[in-house]
């Protein structure tokens, strides 16, 4: 019996994997002509993808962080959150425990009656990686889930 329950937990911890998962939420503004988006991420995959560009996070999040944080952050998402034919503004991130919540802003937005966004976040260091985008405008809400084999959606307005 003994036996049994160490091999139940040996293989139990070889067949677990992590989650890895963004969620966008992104609010359409017509009157104001401006696109107001927040991603939140695990903090965890915030510190790997700093490390990883051998960036210190031992003050990610406090009031004497290094700018160069959000510089990559700001370069990083430049290259892996686009809204068709838009650009973005940083406004800052929040970290809040267990996850970093990113602000940006499209101001002057004046779409056609589809808009594609790529979300491509983390999937160069996770094959699992799942972004999910919801898009609210009026009474709407549409979402759709992205990963590596379809980074892309676009969304209907």
């Amino acid at each position: 019996m003994f036996r049994w329950l160490v091999y139940l937990c040996a293989t139990t911890q070889l067949v677990a994997h992590q989650f890895h998962l963004t969620t966008s939420e992104i609010h359409y503004r017509s009157t104001d002509q401006r696109l107001e988006i927040s991603i939140q991420i695990f903090t965890h995959d915030i510190d790997l993808l700093l490390k990883n560009a051998n960036i210190s996070t031992s003050d990610l999040g406090a009031d004497n962080e290094k700018s160069q944080i959000n510089q990559y952050l700001v370069d990083y998402f430049s290259d892996n959150f686009i809204v068709s034919d838009y650009y973005w503004s940083f406004l800052g991130k929040k970290v809040e425990g267990e996850f970093v919540i990113i602000f940006l802003e499209i101001e002057n937005f004046n779409p056609r009656k589809q808009i594609s966004i790529l979300n491509s976040a983390f999937m160069e260091m996770y094959n699992n990686q799942r972004n999910i985008i919801n898009l609210y405008h009026q009474q709407n809400v549409q979402s759709a889930t992205l990963t590596t084999a379809q980074p892309v959606f676009q969304f209907n307005l």
